[in-house]
């Protein structure tokens, strides 16, 4: 959820006035949110957004680049989760030469931690993940969650228990069945 105004209060409690802040970011032609909509948002939450439109199939690479001239950098959109882990997430996303990292985000503590953990038996693996994730969002928040996308699924009519898991973005496989 979304709430424009405590994102303009704590804007001005970081001394900045509405459209003071500028977040650069960049779409592709084929984004699934129209740029139209993102500007909106961000100008609503009081900052000043300026897209930048980056053809076809250059926008992973250039997201991915340090030296591109943006500072809010949008991926991970139709990414699923492949394993119930934070193997899958956490490490993706955070690690420090993970070709996901789109935040550029390089910490040397959580690198170590992102490797203790991935030593740990598999049992004590989620709480850990857990802990870390939390860590790394109120330590450093490096990423944010601008527009959840929705999933629709076509299906026939003997297929049931066809659901959207709200964590992995993708069908509950577990739940699937073929109606007789």
């Amino acid at each position: 959820h979304t709430d424009p105004d405590k994102a303009r209060a704590m804007l001005r409690e970081a001394g900045f006035a509405p459209g003071d802040y500028e977040l650069e970011f960049s779409f592709g032609a084929q984004s699934a949110v129209p740029v139209e909509l993102i500007v909106k948002s961000l100008e609503a939450a009081g900052f000043k957004a300026t897209p930048r439109l980056v053809p076809g199939d250059a926008l992973d690479t250039f997201n991915r680049d340090p030296d591109a001239p943006v500072n809010l950098r949008m991926g991970g959109t139709g990414w699923c989760s492949d394993w119930p882990s934070g193997a899958s997430f956490v490490a993706d996303l955070f690690q420090s030469d993970s070709v996901d990292n789109f935040s550029q985000f390089a910490e040397p503590e959580v690198d170590a931690e992102i490797e203790r953990i991935r030593q740990l038996p598999f049992e004590d693996q989620p709480a850990a993940w857990g802990a870390l994730d939390k860590a790394i969002m109120t330590d450093h928040y490096p990423a944010i969650i601008n527009y959840y996308q929705a999933v629709p699924k076509l299906h026939g009519s003997r297929i049931g228990g066809l659901n959207a898991d709200d964590i992995y973005t993708m069908p509950t496989w577990k739940d699937l069945y073929v109606m007789q």
